[in-house]
């Protein structure tokens, strides 16, 4: 315990010198509501952003927050610092569940990946994603109870009580049933024949219905805030595919970068949106690959599951189970893909390499293979922290989160809209207008985005990028008034009334009472007939 708490505090030090940067801004800085204690009395009736519709419930989150700043105010050192505490509870706690399933020295060398694996630097080093870390802490502390304790009563009381205040962190930690049946399984607690199932349900079905019973209170409460499932402000390639098929496409496309992240996460990013990650709108290899993936874990796992291998199945299983909520596979969300959602996955490899160590481990494997696995886990687990360190500077800020993106990936539209909004706040018209130019040619199916560059060149007197931008807007979202407006308004100013006059003219169509569109056209006359 003190090996794993020591090496989770020691990875994660630097981060105490980082800032509040990217989502923490929006949630923490400039969020007057957690800024006061007094938001103590009503955070179970509030969404978690100040805005509904990110269509996020996180009341204990935003309550730490608050206390948070009652403690140190605007100084984002303390919230650092409650970041590694919370993870080195959760590398704890995992460390000990780890130990329920496996030998102390294997169980060790799991925990010890978990916590110095790079894929946790945004949940940890970036402050918003205490939620990850909240939750998981709560999750493993019930699946410890779960497994440990004999007495149903204390565990009806005990699991439930950490299962509400694993959900009230985060949202996704409503799988947490189907884990419990997967660790039943790997401590073999559970056999899938009809007399083991029987007895199975016999001893746990008391917690079960205690578990339904928070789901469905948690989900009742959440629906009084949020009244949708999922946010309205969805991924930016997923507002392009957003229902049937496509959606499918986009959201499987995903499962290969999943892996990817948990086995080889030399390549880490802040945000994975368009063009990192695309619509895709037919089968293509990346959704082949990803149902071969899913098959794979599922169908192996499943297998795993009835031939009696429980360690097995609950490493292949963890991850579909764990990532469902977040995989946009159930109705799409804010983000395609963040690798913060996989802190609590990424259990699974802390278990693969707890059950790698324990078979290595057995009398009936050579000392020469032996010491060359051990040692090949060694490196594993030296890379993995230093690739974590490395990463940890670059969440020091909004402007070294996106300098870290667009180094890496800069066709990333959303590092080059950063860097065209820090060239207006640094009164560089002609550098952010051409930032505004790249931003828009990488991606230009972000009606924000449009809506943002058109008043910046508006303003900066650039009216044919400004037409151009708004005639964009008009093909790609007609109904949308405020492009014909803004596409009318800029026409007149270049002389052109007749076009403007058209513009008026459907503007109208769509919104006969805007006041704007009604006045121009009572000033442009004979050039436009009445709706």
């Amino acid at each position: 315990v003190v090996i794993v708490g020591l090496v989770a505090v020691a990875v994660y030090a630097l981060s105490l010198f980082n800032m509040f940067a990217y989502d923490d801004v929006a949630v923490i800085s400039l969020d007057k509501r957690v800024h006061s204690l007094s938001i103590l009395r009503s955070i179970f009736s509030i969404s978690y952003w100040n805005n509904e519709a990110q269509g996020l419930y996180r009341p204990l989150v935003t309550g730490s927050f608050a206390v948070d700043w009652a403690v140190a105010q605007n100084h984002p050192g303390w919230f650092h610092f409650v970041n590694v505490v919370w993870n080195a509870a959760a590398c704890i706690l995992a460390f000990l569940l780890l130990a329920e399933l496996f030998p102390i020295a294997p169980a060790l060398g799991g925990a010890l990946i978990f916590a110095v694996h790079p894929v946790h630097v945004e949940a940890v080093a970036n402050i918003v994603g205490r939620a990850e870390l909240m939750a998981a802490a709560f999750m493993f502390l019930a699946a410890l109870i779960w497994l440990r304790s004999r007495n149903r009563a204390f565990i009806v009381l005990a699991v439930s009580t950490l299962y509400m205040l694993a959900t009230m962190s985060k949202e996704s930690a409503i799988m947490l049933p189907p884990l419990f049946v997967l660790l039943d399984l790997a401590a073999t607690r559970l056999r899938l024949d009809s007399a083991g199932v029987k007895a199975w349900l016999g001893d746990r079905i008391g917690p079960l219905l205690a578990m339904v019973a928070v789901a469905a209170l948690f989900l009742i409460m959440r629906a009084a805030v949020i009244p949708s499932l999922g946010p309205s402000n969805i991924d930016a390639a997923l507002e392009m595919a957003s229902s049937g098929p496509p959606r499918f496409y986009t959201a499987l496309q995903v499962w290969p970068q999943y892996l990817r992240l948990l086995v080889f996460p030399l390549t880490l990013l802040a945000d994975y949106g368009p063009r990192v990650l695309m619509p895709i709108t037919e089968l293509s290899m990346p959704v082949m690959a990803a149902v071969a993936i899913l098959a794979g874990a599922l169908i192996g796992g499943g297998a795993a599951a009835l031939r009696g291998h429980g360690r097995t199945a609950l490493a292949l299983l963890w991850v579909p189970i764990a990532m469902l909520p977040v995989s946009n596979l159930l109705f799409p969300i804010g983000t395609i893909l963040a690798e913060r959602t996989l802190y609590l996955p990424s259990f699974a490899i802390a278990i693969a390499v707890a059950a790698a160590v324990a078979f290595v481990d057995g009398e009936a494997i050579a000392s020469r293979h032996r010491r060359t696995t051990l040692g090949f886990l060694t490196l594993v687990c030296v890379a993995f922290t230093a690739r974590t360190i490395v990463r940890i500077p670059d969440w020091k800020s909004t402007q070294s989160i996106f300098r870290a993106q667009a180094r890496t990936r800069p066709d990333s539209f959303r590092a080059q809209w950063h860097f065209a909004r820090k060239a207006v706040e640094a009164r560089k018209p002609r550098t952010a207008l051409e930032l505004y130019a790249k931003t828009l040619r990488l991606w230009p199916y972000r009606s924000k985005l449009l809506k943002e560059s058109s008043t910046y060149a508006i303003k900066m007197g650039d009216l044919p990028f400004a037409r151009q931008i708004n005639e964009q807007g008009v093909h790609t979202w007609p109904r949308d008034v405020d492009f014909r407006r803004s596409l009318a308004g800029v026409l007149i100013d270049l002389g052109d009334s007749a076009q403007a006059a058209i513009h008026v003219r459907q503007g109208l169509m769509i919104a006969p009472n805007d006041k704007v569109l009604n006045s121009m056209n009572a000033a442009l006359g004979h050039w436009v007939a009445k709706p």
